[in-house]
């Protein structure tokens, strides 16, 4: 049987976290960012307090909930099953799969219950969120940018839409468009660090060195990682500027000690100006963290060649 929602959170409790929810949303714009499963457990959390959704419906998820806390829930998919064999033109019982099937890492099942609820309900946006995700993640670029659009024009205001379709242009070497679409993501959210660093990207796959620095720096200052400080090294290197270079690839591998993409980046650094015997340093820690790399194996040889 599965566990009552009411066992661990009342009606009451649940339409006050929904209230500051959207009164966060109202302020800092989070759900701007947020990814497919934040705005389907929304949106599952806003059925139980609607009064227009029918009983049948609320039961559904009240069940869900349930089903999740319950240490049997593929009993609660069984239910699902029945449900969805008496009401085939249900779109709610194949978004509730979709998550089920997300949490045991079902992509492709996921992908099939997705297409499912489109060809009930075209207009579901985390439904066309998690298509573009999942085509996103197997780099499908071309085949993700119509979902990411379809999203945006469901939720305008949805940065991450923006930025990711940005991302799958400028992976397409369609430099424009995806410049556009980070301007677009930045505008909505103009502190989002993963649009500042892809912009940055593409400033730098453009040759606009300048520009990316800016684009880096703003990114690192708001949320610093070793991705970014690494990008900003590159540049700094483009630019001969091998001090501020240095300093980046040492602080990305300051925060990732075993961040061999850095390391790497570091000992091409060192091999530049003529620092053999610490490019050789890194050249064989590369060669341990990915030994099935051969281009390491080959930076070490050159590094010793005139080393020697």
């Amino acid at each position: 049987k599965s566990m009552d929602l009411k066992e661990y959170i009342s009606m009451t409790k649940l339409k006050n976290v929904l209230k500051e929810m959207k009164a966060y949303n109202d302020t800092a714009h989070f759900d701007r960012i947020e990814k497919y499963t934040y705005f389907e457990i929304l949106s599952l959390l806003q059925i139980l307090v609607d009064e227009k959704v029918s009983k049948d419906h609320k039961e559904i998820v009240r069940n869900f909930f349930g089903g999740l806390a319950s240490k049997t829930p593929e009993n609660y998919e069984k239910s699902l099953d029945k449900f969805i064999k008496k009401h085939k033109k249900d779109a709610l019982a194949y978004r509730l799969k979709i998550i089920y099937a997300a949490l045991k890492n079902d992509g492709k099942a996921a992908d099939n219950y997705a297409n499912k609820v489109l060809a009930i309900d075209p207009e579901v946006f985390s439904v066309h969120l998690l298509k573009a995700s999942l085509l996103y993640e197997q780099e499908k670029w071309s085949e993700a940018i119509p979902y990411y659009t379809k999203t945006i024009e469901l939720y305008p205001e949805y940065s991450s839409g923006w930025a990711h379709r940005a991302n799958c242009y400028r992976h397409l070497n369609k430099y424009e468009e995806a410049a556009n679409d980070y301007a677009k993501s930045l505008e909505y959210y103009p502190s989002y660090p993963f649009a500042l660093t892809e912009q940055g990207r593409l400033f730098l796959a453009m040759e606009k060195l300048n520009e990316a620095i800016v684009s880096f720096k703003k990114a690192v200052n708001i949320k610093a990682d070793a991705w970014t400080y690494n990008n900003m090294g590159l540049v700094y290197s483009d630019l001969k500027n091998y001090d501020s270079a240095l300093i980046c690839f040492n602080e990305a591998i300051a925060m990732e000690p075993d961040y061999y993409i850095a390391i790497n980046n570091r000992g091409d650094l060192f091999y530049n100006i003529d620092s053999l015997s610490l490019a050789i340093v890194d050249y064989t820690k590369c060669i341990e963290l990915k030994a099935d790399n051969p281009n390491y194996y080959a930076d070490r040889a050159n590094a010793y060649y005139y080393h020697n």
